[in-house]
């Protein structure tokens, strides 16, 4: 089983099983146009909403990659400025990424060794903040109530969020 994610992790036990399925029901082969990809996109969109307790009036969108999603942020959402926050090199490559594409991204680098003092952050008039949650480089998570409490603080920017759901045995 040849695996593309690009961190570090391990690949479900029962993948090969379900790539195997998936080639037997023809889901390989399906044209991307085509009703029955439709439908099935629309289940899964459904079931992922359901598993993950997502609400119904979010929006779930397919990319390819971490990097994608950033260009995505960085050409279509952002306008004139951003907030990069991060303490390793996948957040700082979010930044870096962000500032070729966006002249008026600001970096907020935080040590690996410290909790995100939000007290610090310039959160004021912020048009988009961005944030590495799970810092693969480096092994350290920004919490959820940390990740809340800048949300209320700057309630009118949009808050990206590069997260990785940790898998679970």
């Amino acid at each position: 089983m040849i695996s593309f994610y690009p961190g570090p992790s391990r690949v479900y036990d029962e993948i090969p099983k379900y790539v195997k399925d998936a080639q037997s029901k023809g889901v390989l082969s399906m044209n991307h146009r085509s009703e029955e990809f439709m439908d099935l996109c629309e289940e899964t969109v459904t079931l992922l909403k359901s598993k993950l307790k997502i609400p119904d009036s979010y929006k779930i969108f397919f990319t390819s990659s971490a990097t994608e999603c950033w260009e995505i942020v960085a050409q279509s959402i952002i306008v004139n400025s951003s907030l990069h926050i991060y303490n390793g090199a996948f957040g700082e490559k979010w930044f870096d990424y962000t500032e070729r594409l966006v002249p008026g991204a600001q970096a907020f680098p935080f040590k690996a060794e410290s909790k995100l003092d939000i007290k610090n952050l310039p959160l004021t008039n912020q048009e988009v903040i961005c944030l590495t949650q799970n810092e693969t480089s480096n092994g350290t998570e920004v919490n959820n109530s940390i990740i809340a409490s800048i949300k209320r603080k700057s309630p009118h920017a949009l808050l990206g969020v590069d997260a990785l759901l940790p898998w679970r045995a």
